[in-house]
Parts: C-alpha cells; sequence; structure tokens
C-alpha cells in the first residue's frame, strides 16, 4: 500500500527541490562563467526548470504526488518562461544609451574608406562601432577580405555572413570584396607570405585556387593561391579604390593576420613608390590584443570602459608605443547597458558559424585603437646607396618581415644592417628637391640589436646628431630648404643585426590628422551616456583631441538640464547634477566644426543599484542570470510603479 503524503509534506518537499536545482543551476553558471563562457540564459532556465522538476520526481512520492508535481512543475515552468520573456522583453530597449546625436562628426564625413582584414569577422575586431559613423556621415566604405576563410570547410557561409554584418553599418555588398585566398596552412606546410613567387600553397582544407561564394565571386575567381598573385591583387584593389582612409590589421599571434599586415605594407609601398602625389592616411590596428583576446569588460564598472592596454607599454610587433595610438570613438546611439541592444552584438550574432556573439563582451568598448603609419615621406622612389647590406628596405614602407611565418620567427628581416666589417656603415638618399623640416628613423624591432647613437649629414654641411632609435620612430627636426638628399651614419650600435627598418623625411605640415574631440572621464574613458556613481558630486571630464586643441578653455561649454550646471575649472570640464537630475553637456570649438555631446544623470540611490548590478550582469559574472532577473523585475516592475 502505497503511503499518502500530506499537502505540507509535498509542499516541503516541492521547496527542498527548488532549493537543491537553484544550487545546481548557480554551480553550472559559476564554472561556465570561471571558463569564460557566460552559460546562456535560456540554458540557466532550461537547466534549472529540468532540475526542479526531476527532483520533484524523486523516489518517495505516491504516483498521485509525482502526478500533480509534475503538472504543477509544468505550469510554473511555462508561467516562468513566460514572466522571464516578458521582463526581458521590456528591459532590453529601455536600457540603451541616451547618447545625444551630436551631428556628423568631420573626422568621419565624405571619407573613401578601405579596410583590410585578413577574415570574415576581423572587420569587427577592428572596427566595431567605427564603420557606422563613417557611413552615416556620407562616406564610402569598403571592406577587403583578404581570405575567405575555408579552414572549417565554411567559408561561402562566412561570405554571407559578413555581407549580412556590414549591412548593419549600411556597408553595400558591392563593396564587401573577397580575394578568395587560403585560410591558414596544413601541418608541415609553408604560408603563402614565404613561398616563392609562382609557387601554388594550398591551404588547410586544400583548396588552390580563390573562390568566395556562388553569388558573390572573388576579387578573380580562380586564381592560383601564389604569392605573386595576392600581392598583385591587393595592390590592385587598393590602387583602383584610391582610399582617403585606410584601416588594416597588424602583426598579432594569428598567422593569416601576420601576413595580412606585411602583405598589405609591401603593396602600400610600392604604390607609394610609383604614385607619389597619393598620400591617405593609414590606421593599423590589432584583432586579437584589442578585441578578440581582450578581457570580457563589457561594463566593468557604471560607465562602459575604453580599451586597456594588452600589457607593457609597447604592442606585441615590437614597433607601436601604447600612449602613441589613435582613439577613435564608437557609436553612442548604438550602445546599451544590456549587451544585446548593443549593434556590435547583433552583428555578431551574424557570425552564426563562429558563434562570435560569445566575445562580444571583449569586442565592445568606448574607443577603438590605432596606430598611424604616416605616407608622405620624400623617400618613397629615391635612389639609395648603402656602404653595404639591403638599401632597398630603407623606404618600402614595411617596418616588419618574417622569413618563417609557420615558424614563428621574428619579424626582424626587414631591416638595413651593413655587413660585419664596414666601417663607414651609411646610407645616402637622393631626391628631388624639397624643403625638409624633418626626418624619422625607425630602429630594428628586435630588443637585442640597436642603433644607439646616429649622424644625418645635409650637403649644406650641417649635421644632426641622433641618440638612440627607437622601433616606433626617432623624430630628427631640420631646417634645410631646397634638400636633394642626406646621408645616415650609424655610429654606436649594439647586437648582430643592428640597423634600420625605415628611414623617411618630410616637408613642412605633414600627415596631420582630420581635426576629433571626444569627452573623456577622470580615468580617461571615452564618455557618452555617463551616470554618476554613489558618493560623487559631480562629473570631471577632460578632453581628448586629435588634430586640434586639447585645452577646455578654447571651446564653448553648453549645458541643457533643468538644476544642472557646467563650467571649465582648472582646465577640466565640471558638471553638477543634482539627485535624480540629468542633462546634454556639449563642448563646441570656436568654428562649430568639432563638438561633442554627452548625456550625464544623478539617479536615486535605487536606480544606481540596479545599473550597478546590470552593469555586473552583461560581464558573465557568476550569477549572472539571476542577478539579470532580479534587477529587470525590480526596475521594470517596481520603480515602474514609482
Amino acid at each position: 500500500m502505497e503511503k499518502k503524503h500530506t499537502l505540507r509534506e509535498l509542499l516541503c518537499r516541492g521547496v527542498q527541490s527548488v532549493f537543491l536545482a537553484a544550487e545546481i543551476t548557480v554551480l553550472a553558471d559559476l564554472l561556465f562563467a570561471a571558463g569564460e563562457k557566460p552559460l546562456p540564459r535560456a540554458a540557466f532556465w532550461g537547466l534549472f526548470l529540468a532540475a526542479a522538476a526531476a527532483l520533484s520526481l524523486w523516489r518517495g512520492f505516491t504516483r498521485k504526488a509525482r502526478r500533480i508535481a509534475f503538472f504543477a512543475a509544468a505550469l510554473a515552468a511555462a508561467v516562468s518562461l513566460l514572466a522571464l520573456f516578458l521582463v526581458w522583453r521590456g528591459a532590453r530597449p529601455n536600457a540603451r544609451y541616451e547618447a545625444p546625436a551630436a551631428g556628423p562628426k568631420s573626422f568621419f564625413a565624405g571619407r573613401r574608406v578601405l579596410a583590410v582584414v585578413p577574415h570574415a569577422d576581423d572587420e569587427l575586431n577592428l572596427l566595431s562601432g567605427v564603420t557606422g559613423q563613417f557611413t552615416d556621415a556620407g562616406s564610402e566604405v569598403y571592406v577587403v577580405f583578404v581570405s575567405t576563410g575555408d579552414a572549417a570547410g565554411l567559408g561561402e557561409e562566412r561570405v554571407y555572413e559578413a555581407i549580412n554584418a556590414l549591412s548593419y553599418d549600411s556597408v553595400p555588398e558591392e563593396n564587401v570584396i573577397f580575394l578568395g585566398y587560403g585560410d591558414s596552412i596544413p601541418d608541415g606546410g609553408t604560408h603563402v607570405y614565404n613561398a616563392a613567387p609562382d609557387a601554388v600553397t594550398p591551404s588547410l582544407s586544400g583548396r588552390t585556387e580563390t573562390h568566395a561564394a556562388p553569388l558573390h565571386e572573388a576579387y578573380r575567381e580562380g586564381t592560383p593561391y601564389t604569392r605573386e598573385n595576392l600581392l598583385g591583387d591587393l595592390r590592385s584593389v587598393i590602387d583602383e579604390i584610391r582610399a582617403d582612409v585606410i584601416f588594416c590589421v597588424d602583426y598579432d599571434e594569428n598567422i593569416d593576420h601576420r601576413a595580412v599586415s606585411m602583405f598589405f605594407d609591401e603593396a602600400l609601398g610600392e604604390i607609394l613608390a610609383a604614385v607619389p602625389d597619393y598620400d591617405p592616411l593609414v590606421l593599423k590596428g590589432f584583432a586579437y590584443s584589442t578585441a578578440f583576446r581582450a578581457p570580457a569588460d563589457f561594463y566593468d564598472s557604471v560607465n562602459l570602459l575604453s580599451t586597456v592596454i594588452p600589457g607593457g607599454g609597447r604592442m606585441e610587433n615590437g614597433v607601436y608605443l601604447w600612449d602613441a595610438r589613435v582613439r577613435l570613438p564608437v557609436d553612442g546611439r548604438a550602445l546599451s547597458r544590456s549587451v544585446t541592444e548593443c549593434r556590435s552584438y547583433c552583428q555578431t550574432l551574424a557570425y552564426g558559424s563562429q558563434n562570435l556573439w560569445r566575445i562580444a563582451p571583449r569586442i565592445i568598448n568606448g574607443d577603438k585603437v590605432f596606430w598611424q603609419r604616416c605616407t608622405g615621406s620624400l623617400l618613397y622612389g629615391a635612389a639609395v646607396r648603402v656602404s653595404s647590406g639591403d638599401g632597398a628596405e630603407l623606404n618600402d614602407f614595411r617596418l616588419l618581415h618574417s622569413e618563417d611565418l609557420a615558424g614563428r620567427e621574428a619579424p626582424y628581416s626587414a631591416v638595413w644592417t651593413p655587413e660585419n666589417g664596414d666601417t663607414a656603415r651609411e646610407a645616402e638618399f637622393a631626391f628631388p628637391a624639397a624643403d625638409v623640416t624633418e626626418i624619422r628613423l625607425y630602429d630594428n624591432p628586435s630588443p637585442e640589436n640597436n642603433v644607439l647613437a646616429a649622424e644625418l649629414v645635409f650637403p649644406s654641411g650641417n649635421r644632426y646628431a641622433v641618440g638612440r632609435i627607437d622601433p616606433a620612430g626617432t623624430v630628427v627636426p631640420v631646417d634645410e630648404p631646397g634638400c636633394e638628399g642626406f646621408t645616415v651614419r650609424l655610429l654606436e650600435t649594439e647586437g648582430e643585426s643592428a640597423g634600420l627598418a625605415e628611414a623617411e623625411a618630410f616637408s613642412g605640415a605633414h600627415d596631420a590628422l582630420p581635426g576629433l574631440v571626444k569627452l573623456t572621464d577622470a580615468d580617461g574613458n571615452f564618455v557618452y551616456d555617463y551616470r554618476l556613481s554613489r558618493g560623487e558630486t559631480d562629473a570631471v571630464f577632460s578632453l581628448y583631441a586629435v588634430g586640434a586643441s586639447a585645452d577646455m578653455a578654447e571651446y564653448t561649454v553648453t549645458c541643457a538640464g533643468e538644476g544642472c550646471t557646467a563650467a571649465v575649472v582648472d582646465g577640466a570640464l565640471h558638471v553638477t547634477c543634482p539627485r535624480g537630475k540629468s542633462c546634454t553637456v556639449a563642448v563646441t570649438d570656436e568654428t562649430g566644426t568639432l563638438t561633442d555631446s554627452v548625456y550625464v544623470a544623478h539617479e536615486t540611490a535605487a536606480i544606481r543599484f540596479v545599473n550597478a548590478l546590470e552593469s555586473r550582469c552583461a560581464n558573465g559574472v557568476p550569477k549572472t542570470n539571476l542577478y539579470a532577473l532580479a534587477v529587470h523585475c525590480y526596475k521594470h516592475f517596481i520603480l515602474g510603479w514609482e
């Protein structure tokens, strides 16, 4: 005879089952969060309900009790899922930024823009939140993918995913170009970058000819995978588009990224030598260290953080200095305190074959960082005579070259290195007469091989002493009107391969960046929708400027918001916003062309508490899903009634 259970016993067992199911689910959430792969909310709640139902039917129940528990669990699951869906749907849009639209920034307007990346998705790692600002401001944007990304046999699918992802930024399909070359290499293989010029080099998938997709063919469909063809196609597409602004990946951990960076420098160097009047703004950035492998810091505080330094003061290519980076703002109108409401997140969803949405918190930051490569040197195409070594390395634009990418050989081969026994150790340049105002010398990126002292000698008889040369470029101001050449002499070096990676000469103003200003918080993070934290009496902002003055006193400040004030004090912008109030603050230069606007709000303690929880929920912190439900319910059902 089956034992009958009282209602009280059934309720106790049900409560115990729910608590045990919650413990199991939270443990799973913690384990996933520890692995930096937050458990999706649907999976979280599915696991919880399944565990609760299973535990409710645990042995000890009568058949009748099990039936009751089963139907009760099914009803609870249905109600919970419906409530969760309604709360989630209502909460997401309300988390969007109140970022004011200040009109198109002059930096992004009227440009012809080209982005060169290895694989479909690298355009997001490199330019997420930036591309759309160019198209919104009326610029024409082209994106060139060197590879189809066919290593996993999904090349065609990734072509269509890229077209879809770029459509969010209004980049038309005809401006999405696939050169169609291979993705990665077989074990023991040679990368096409290091192959002989005409050697056909199979990719990891075994393909040997360029391809894209049936409805979107490669730039030159069916072209053999050779070094000469890839370099030629890249050179041709750059020359055809003749962009005003070019973005390209730089030398990072992925073999195809390293190859594309060096292929690009080689191709552009040939164009600059052949077309002296072509002077594009070239900005190179990293797809891995500042995005794909960056911290998952989508809100590590109440306000969005900017890209953090990957480690050390110099980037992994051995050349760029972090403090010399160029920072571009992202589209504040596309940001949100809910990651799923960010435009960049929607673009990552387009790459379904790669589950790119999982690393969206790494990709989305308050800025994107780049390093400018100057293209206005007088030395491209100049005659070079060296006392020994390969003088062609001195004016070919490229700073890096690796003899064996597959073997991870350091990229220190693009260097003019005088031979042992060469006592002169000099390089002489000759070019059409110009008023030379600056010489820039680049050291070997190798930390073991350095030029410690050098000298510049001009036909005028002037000599300029140069101290230790930096791989990022050492600038030497000179005054040589009507100059037709000069000589560089290495006086003191260390290491067997000490030498110069590049030499540049400039006349007058050169390589100026278009004007851009952006308000930053006290920690240097770009500001769009700024929420005052507990204990703050006002917000203190500084100004980041590119191609313009960063002196706040030179800008007109306006503040629109009841009871709020803004004033420049000791070079910083102080915004006072009473509790529960908000305002829009703008800074504008005297010409009216450089401007930036931000939204500032000072909410009650309850709303600050909710926003702080939402900020941490977005990062996949342990208990993310439990926190998120509590936050959304509180904010939209409790605060909404006040």
